[in-house]
């Protein structure tokens, strides 16, 4: 079964659509490991990163099976990917725990395709991203027998919020930046948001 958001559009400003794409979660030992795909036409990808305060983690790039980079950050700063193609970005905890954020900060856009990661009692990753589509649907695996919900934030509130086990997927409707928040409020587990148009 497939949830319909009716008429989502978070934000549909012109000067908002350049570097829309945000992703905000949390490295511990319980939730060691995030991951997002993207794709870029033409130009350059700048993505910025923060770290979790006196942590590190580790951040790898791949362009299909080939490794762009790999580097450990201990503060924040700004990553360049490169011109244009699909990329994978693995982030992992290498010490330290807190929350971490990337960020898009090259005047392209890019188009997310896929996030994965972990929710939990204190975990709700986010992430933002924009969509030219008017109608675009976000499919989730996730532990079938935990409690695990999708919230779409609009303006910093939450205006729909799915419980997963009623469909794995959520229908956005209207171009625009739209945001989309993780909670697992029982148990921890790993999900996996995957764009399916």
């Amino acid at each position: 079964m497939r949830v319909r958001i009716a008429a989502v559009v978070l934000m549909a400003v012109a000067g908002a659509i350049a570097g829309s794409f945000r992703l905000n979660a949390r490295l511990s030992e319980a939730w060691p490991r995030y991951s997002f795909e993207f794709s870029v036409d033409s130009g350059p990808a700048k993505l910025f990163f923060e770290v979790p305060e006196r942590g590190r983690m580790s951040i790898t790039v791949q362009k299909g099976s080939d490794l762009v980079q790999r580097r450990v950050a201990a503060g924040p700063g700004p990553l360049d990917i490169g011109d244009s193609g699909r990329f994978t970005v693995v982030v992992e905890r290498d010490s330290g725990d807190g929350p971490w954020s990337c960020r898009q900060v090259s005047a392209r856009e890019l188009v997310l395709h896929k996030v994965t990661g972990y929710a939990g009692p204190g975990c709700t990753p986010r992430f933002s991203f924009y969509s030219a589509d008017e109608d675009e649907t976000w499919m989730f695996t996730y532990p079938i027998e935990e409690l695990f919900y999708v919230r779409v934030i609009d303006g910093g509130r939450v205006v729909e919020e799915l419980d997963l086990y009623d469909g794995p997927g959520v229908q956005l409707f209207g171009a625009g930046v739209h945001t989309l928040e993780v909670a697992a409020p029982e148990n921890p587990g790993e999900f996996t948001a995957t764009l399916a148009r």
